[in-house]
Formats: C-alpha cells, sequence, structure tokens
C-alpha cells in the first residue's frame, strides 16, 4: 500500500510559495512543487490579485510630414548571356528597385544582370 503524503491535506497549496509549505511539512520545495504539478495545481501565489496589473503603453501616434518626393535615378544594367553582352538602363528610386526591373527583362532573352550601376538622377520619369 503506497503511503500518504504530509501534503496530501495541506489546503494552502498552490495559494502561499512553495518554500513556506515545504518548512511547514519539512520537506524541500522542489517536492512540494512537484507534488503541486502531479495534481495540475497551478501557483496561485504568483499570480496575486493585490498586485497591479502594469499599464499598458500609450498607442503610438503618427505624424504626418511632408516628405519632398524620392527623385529617380537612372542606373546602367550589363546583362551576360555567356555569347554577348547587352546594356540597358533601368529606372528606379533605389537600387533595389533597378535590380527587380533587371530581373525581369531577363525573361527577354538577354540573359541574366551581372552589374548594376548608378547614372544619375533622371531629368524627366520614364515615358
Amino acid at each position: 500500500m503506497a503511503r500518504k503524503s504530509p501534503l496530501e491535506h495541506e489546503v494552502d497549496l498552490g495559494r502561499l510559495p512553495d518554500r513556506v509549505i515545504a518548512d511547514r511539512h519539512g520537506c524541500t520545495a522542489e517536492n512540494v512543487r512537484a507534488f503541486r504539478m502531479r495534481r495540475s495545481i497551478p501557483a496561485g501565489w504568483r499570480t496575486s490579485k493585490t498586485e497591479k496589473p502594469e499599464p499598458k503603453p500609450e498607442p503610438v501616434r503618427s505624424i504626418e510630414v511632408d516628405m519632398p518626393p524620392v527623385p529617380l535615378n537612372a542606373y546602367r544594367v550589363t546583362f551576360d548571356d555567356n555569347e554577348q553582352q547587352a546594356i540597358r538602363i533601368a529606372a528606379g528610386n533605389t537600387i533595389a528597385e533597378a535590380a527587380v526591373q533587371a530581373c525581369r527583362a531577363e525573361h527577354t532573352g538577354l540573359g541574366w544582370p551581372v552589374k548594376i550601376e548608378l547614372v544619375g538622377a533622371m531629368l524627366s520619369g520614364p515615358e
């Protein structure tokens, strides 16, 4: 026959810290925690009702700022298809946009873009 634990009739199990109950019964806090966990008793003393919840942060307010338009740049894109090289111009605000355009152009039979260079700011947009 299995012997009964001295914690079997403890009414404050889960209400008080495991260390306090362990001191009462002459065992370790780990014994109390294991006993509590086997019986699915949550550590309610960790979330005391007297504790105030942390205040919620205030929502971030967006500020509208009039930004000047980003100038459109011209980029020289060199393509290579192992037989010949081709050079085209791509327009974009950033080199990343020019790279995307160049990769789309790869499907036109020019090969893969192997080099992208900034030429300068465009005087007018692409037509």
